[in-house]
């Protein structure tokens, strides 16, 4: 779950798998890059939430330990950047067209 996103993102594979839970697919845009996390572990003194509150402090402490690196620039690959051209040269085709 988020926790194998937030432990992956600090180890040298390059793949954090977002897709292990919901929670983490939703917030893939904040989990990795420059971004900035806070975390709020709620945890209860009640006994019926022993298990709960524990686990909620390993994944803290997990999340804690993750030491991300700067953010990388994504470069296009030369399949996209064709793909790109192609949309201008159809574009302006369009637009002469019109005119």
């Amino acid at each position: 779950g988020a926790g194998g996103a937030s432990s992956s993102s600090s180890s040298s594979s390059g793949h954090v798998p977002y897709r292990n839970s919901k929670l983490t697919f939703l917030l893939q845009d904040s989990l990795g890059g420059g971004a900035k996390v806070m975390m709020f572990v709620n945890a209860s003194p009640a006994k019926w939430s022993q298990q709960e509150t524990l686990c909620s402090l390993k994944f803290a402490q997990r999340c804690a330990a993750v030491q991300l690196g700067q953010a990388k620039r994504s470069s296009e690959s030369a399949e996209v950047a064709a793909l790109r051209r192609q949309i201008e040269r159809l574009e302006a085709a369009a637009r002469a067209a019109k005119a």
